[in-house]
């Protein structure tokens, strides 16, 4: 068991090299990243009947060493290797633990101190009411949560503003901090304008969508007509790749590239159909083996 430790460790070590090459950091690397290398590197291996060995016999088996990888092998080694008459030097109490020490500095520079009676941290969603409401963050402060979180994809500038002034007006009355989490909207495609034929309320099995970045004339073979709103992607989309619209809630596949878009074949929907309507959410999946 011994021999199959060291040999492990010399597998993370090597392996841990590779990641950090590839990261562009091979040089003086911060000690969390350097962890993290180490604990892929890790990962890579089958520890199972190695794990169950070590916990017959009392010892740790590695499955808590997320913060402290090469530190976890080493105190494991250094029992192993005692008990054969041979030394391996093994961390010390600070060394094993400046993992977690750190983790609880990063939380608490990042998400405020703890709360006296829990440890762990309330986050808070501001609806958009924070904005008129002020008494709504004072209650949210003083039933003890530490981060008001402000989603940036709803709303605007203005309406945040008047959020944070309302909860810093609450952190004054109450003398508690509180962190605030701008959540910043990354790139979002969506459905634009919908175009259906008289009659035509929603999309079944077999219709077919014309996806597209301008609504054009009508199509004999097409059931409806959308727009996309980031209109760069359709050149990107092949004949048999698949597009899910609305959350999945409508599956399809390209059958044929046009000029004005790409036609899509639903085959994927409830057996009562489902309404296709604008500002819903476009997700794409590429074809094996293909770059894009």
């Amino acid at each position: 068991m011994l021999e199959r430790l060291l040999e492990l460790r010399q597998q993370v070590v090597e392996g841990s090299q590779k990641y950090l090459a590839a990261w562009g950091c091979l040089t003086s690397p911060p000690a969390a990243i350097h962890n993290l290398a180490r604990y892929l590197a890790l990962r890579q291996q089958d520890l199972r009947s190695l794990q169950l060995e070590l916990a017959a016999a009392g010892l740790s088996s590695l499955g808590r060493c997320e913060s402290r990888v090469l530190e976890s092998l080493d105190a494991v080694i250094a029992i192993l290797a005692a008990t054969q008459g041979l030394t391996h030097t093994a961390p010390s109490y600070e060394e094993f633990y400046a993992g977690d020490t750190a983790l609880e500095q990063h939380a608490e520079a990042l998400f405020g101190p703890p709360s006296p009676h829990r440890r762990a941290r309330i986050m808070v969603t501001l609806p958009s009411e924070a904005a008129e409401q002020p008494e709504l963050l004072l209650q949210l402060l003083e039933r003890g949560m530490n981060v008001a979180r402000i989603n940036c994809a709803h709303d605007e500038p203005s309406v945040w503003e008047k959020m944070v002034a309302h909860l810093r007006q609450a952190e004054a009355q109450t003398q508690r901090r509180c962190k605030i989490l701008l959540d910043l909207a990354g790139p979002k495609i969506r459905t634009g304008p919908v175009a259906m034929p008289p009659g035509k309320t929603k999309v079944y099995r077999g219709d077919r969508i014309l996806l597209t970045a301008k609504v054009p004339e009508a199509s004999a073979d097409i059931s409806c007509q959308v727009t996309c709103s980031l209109p760069e992607v359709l050149a990107h989309l092949q004949v048999g790749a698949t597009v899910w619209i609305d959350d999945g809630k409508i599956g399809a596949r390209v059958v044929r590239i046009e000029p004005a878009g790409v036609v899509l074949e639903v085959d994927k929907v409830a057996p009562q159909g489902k309404k296709l309507r604008a500002e819903k959410g476009l997700n794409f999946r590429k074809l094996p083996g293909s770059d894009r």
